[in-house]
Order: structure tokens, then C-alpha cells, then sequence
């Protein structure tokens, strides 16, 4: 049956802007569309899809502040290289990477000899950091479930530790919420437009 065909694909991308070229590789799989013609007969389609696994050099699925240390977007880098083979890894990525903004944020990752642990270490965090503490906890989380073997780290909840980790890198190392905070300020100050704020 075309359902039960299954094949292995390569191909070669090219960036429309930059011109880089990517390969991608995967798996493929077929599946069938049945439908109702204008006589009400049934008609059915194949179609082949493709499920990539990999791509080289990987994508960048989220952006970074340009302040972000490499050892953040070092980890990032290698969880968007798995986000389609294995999202519970690329979830595991993803929480070494908010370690390390932790550790870059001055939170202690030992005491002595001793590990603290990710969520001992969150609550460091100063008391107005609510929403970033929330970020980090969320992030560990899937981090932690991307660690056992259950299967309940799909693409979409990968997906969702590297948006909120976007969201993370954006309130931490970014400057658009600045400028935007003296941008409101200068407007008010103003009771009206001003021209471009520095």
C-alpha cells in the first residue's frame, strides 16, 4: 500500500539573499487524500512529504541579542541542530543554555564542592525578576522532561523552550525594551511625537 512507503531524501537549499547553500536531510513518507469529486465521486491522491532531520549548516530557529555570550547562543546553536531529530534534546540544549545566563548573571552554580541545583539556583534571582524567574522555571522543566524517556517532548513543546528562551535573551541582553522605556518617556515628557530618541 502507498501508505506503508517510506524512503530517505537529500537535498541542496539555497538562500534567495544571502545565496548560502544548506543540506537538508530526512526521511519520507506517503499519505493519502480522498475527496469527493463535482459528481459526488470519491477520488483519492497520494502525496509525498518530506520530514527533514537535519540540516547542515544548521538553522538559526531563534535570534539573539548581539550581547548574548557565545556560551549561550553556543548551546542554542546545537539545539536548533537537533530541534528535528530529537526535540527532547534540543530541550536539553535549551536548559544548558539558560545555566549558563544564570552563571553569566552571577548566580553561583556550586557551594564548596557541591552542585546547586537549577531551581535552588532560579530563586537567586532578585525578587523584581518575577517574569524571567518564571522563564527559567518553565525552561527547566522542559529540560528535565526532554531528560526521561516518555515521548512528551514533541516538536511544538521544543519549539516552545526556544521561544521562551528568545524571550529570555531579549529581557536580559537585548536593548529594545530600553529604548522603547526612553522613547514612552521622552513622548510623555512631551505630551505628544518626538523625533528619533537615542
Amino acid at each position: 500500500d502507498p501508505e506503508m512507503i517510506e524512503g530517505v531524501f537529500s537535498l541542496t537549499l539555497q538562500c534567495s539573499k544571502c545565496r548560502e547553500m544548506v543540506l537538508a536531510i530526512g526521511s519520507t513518507f506517503v499519505n493519502q487524500s480522498v475527496d469527493l469529486d463535482d459528481e459526488g465521486e470519491l477520488s483519492m491522491e497520494y502525496f509525498e512529504f518530506l520530514k527533514p532531520a537535519y540540516f547542515q549548516p544548521s538553522l538559526r530557529l531563534i535570534d539573539y541579542p548581539a550581547k548574548t555570550p557565545k556560551e549561550v547562543t553556543a548551546s542554542l546553536n546545537v539545539a536548533s541542530s537537533l530541534y528535528f531529530s530529537s526535540p527532547p534534546s534540543c530541550c536539553n540544549q535549551v536548559r544548558i543554555a539558560a545555566e549558563s545566563i544564570l552563571t553569566y548573571l552571577g548566580v553561583p552554580a556550586k557551594d564548596g564542592e557541591s552542585f546547586i541545583p537549577f531551581g535552588k539556583r532560579v530563586q537567586h534571582l532578585p525578587d523584581d525578576q518575577k517574569s524571567v524567574k518564571a522563564l527559567f522555571s518553565a525552561i527547566r522543566w522542559l529540560g528535565n522532561h526532554g531528560s526521561h524517556p516518555s515521548g512528551e517532548i514533541q516538536p511544538g513543546t521544543a519549539l516552545h523552550a526556544l521561544e521562551m528562551t528568545e524571550f529570555l535573551l531579549e529581557e536580559i541582553f537585548g536593548e529594545r525594551r530600553a529604548a522603547l522605556e526612553k522613547l514612552a518617556d521622552a513622548i510623555n515628557e512631551s505630551k505628544g511625537p518626538v523625533g528619533r530618541v537615542h
